[in-house]
């Protein structure tokens, strides 16, 4: 006998037409798995320069170029930035990134460590690109072989390891 606030927990029996059902749901999954894989398949977002402190607690001077080589723009919210080092299967994730930003095609914007509201992190770099503050109170590399990833709902977007001895910061991907 079922008492009062109790629920009976049984299996509710397939009727008639389930099957039909059973499959739409199939294709529907399928569907949303597909589009969100390509979404982020044409979305080559990528970092293009990952750039060290000059000093040591100048946070504003420590920042990456995020790049959209694509067709079509890129919100960053609910976009996951982490942090390992090479060799380091637990990345340890620095935030989410909200409200975020969009990129648009063909657009880079820098991202910078610190807060440019405080004189203690430096003064943040204007060299005409847009740039976007994450607000962190401790650098984001931990030198040379850091690698950065930006992940959306678990997936990656972009991966750079931080090279010091590459030209722009970022080493090359092995084929």
């Amino acid at each position: 006998m079922q008492g009062v606030g109790q629920l009976e927990s049984r299996p509710v029996a397939l009727r008639a037409g389930s099957r039909a059902t059973r499959a739409r749901v199939d294709r529907a999954r399928g569907w949303i798995a597909t589009e969100l894989f390509r979404t982020l398949a044409v979305m080559a977002v990528r970092f293009v320069e990952i750039h060290p402190a000059d000093e040591e607690g100048l946070l504003n001077t420590e920042w990456f170029l995020l790049e959209n080589p694509g067709e079509r723009p890129f919100n960053t919210k609910n976009c996951a930035l982490s942090v390992r080092k090479k060799g380091q299967k637990k990345k340890t994730e620095l935030g989410i990134i909200d409200p975020g930003f969009v990129l648009g095609p063909n657009e880079t914007i820098r991202v910078i460590t610190g807060n440019p509201g405080r004189k203690a992190h430096g003064k943040p770099p204007d060299d005409g690109y847009r740039n976007y503050s994450l607000f962190l109170a401790s650098p984001v590399l931990r030198g040379p072989g850091t690698i950065l990833s930006l992940e959306l709902r678990s997936l990656p977007v972009a991966k750079a390891v931080f090279d010091p001895d590459a030209e722009r910061g970022v080493a090359p991907k092995k084929r």
